[in-house]
């Protein structure tokens, strides 16, 4: 005799079609911890767009989606916590950037003392650890590099090529985020600039908010992460 459906289950085909049909959209600061994973919502919220329907009739899509095609390369210098130079087979090297996550950054007013330049990589909190964390593991290492999107060029920032990086099966910007070296952008419901794996980013970051890890730390803990280095270098000549 067949199984019944159990009303959990009725329940998931439910927002399924509700997405599907254009009655709902995905909210990101929850879908991360819906009953049976992401991808089926993702895709049905999806299939929507596409056919404009509903809540998405206006829908454009502003995605700057590049060749998803994965690529070997070696890892051969680490930046400020959210991008790494690699050099492809073919002996070509590039700047990628971590899709949808960002770095440290300095918040409030403290810096660094006075008449001394300041130095994000020593004055913010936590960046010179999300540095060391990307050298200790990449450096020198081949891996998988899977083009998300690029990002437009700025008044602030020049053109990046955002891209999943991933080590021995571990994605790296996952790996980083999860460590609290890094937090998930947040992004307009309309816009598909974003990380293929972005709902496995969003639940990391929500593991380590919960844990209080790097970034997530109560302030109370006065420069924790904070790196002292004192510049001893004197007159050069």
């Amino acid at each position: 005799m067949a199984k019944k459906p159990s009303i959990l289950s009725k329940l998931v085909c439910f927002k399924e079609f509700l997405l599907k049909e254009g009655f709902a959209k995905c909210v990101d600061w929850s879908i991360s911890l819906a009953t049976g994973g992401s991808v089926q919502l993702r895709d049905a919220e999806r299939s929507a767009k596409e056919r404009r329907l509903r809540l998405w009739r206006t829908y454009t899509g502003n995605a700057q989606l590049a060749d998803r095609k994965s690529f070997q390369a070696k890892v051969i210098e680490i930046g400020l916590g959210d991008s790494i130079n690699i050099e492809k087979d073919n002996g070509e090297e590039l700047k990628i950037y971590f899709s949808s996550i960002r770095p440290p950054r300095r918040e409030g007013p403290d810096g660094p003392a006075v008449g001394r330049q300041f130095r994000p990589l020593y004055d913010i909190p936590f960046m010179f650890e999300a540095r060391e964390f990307l050298r200790k593991r990449l450096i020198g290492k081949r891996v998988t590099v899977t083009t998300d999107y690029i990002q437009p060029k700025s008044d602030q920032f020049p053109e990046k090529t955002c891209c999943t990086v991933v080590l021995s099966n571990q994605n790296i910007a996952e790996a980083l985020v999860a460590k609290g070296f890094a937090k998930v952008i947040r992004y307009r419901a309309d816009d598909d600039n974003r990380a293929a794996a972005y709902d496995a980013l969003l639940a990391a970051e929500a593991e380590a908010e919960k844990g209080k890890k790097g970034v997530w730390a109560d302030k109370s803990e006065d420069k924790h992460g904070l790196v002292r280095v004192q510049e001893l270098q004197g007159d050069v000549q």
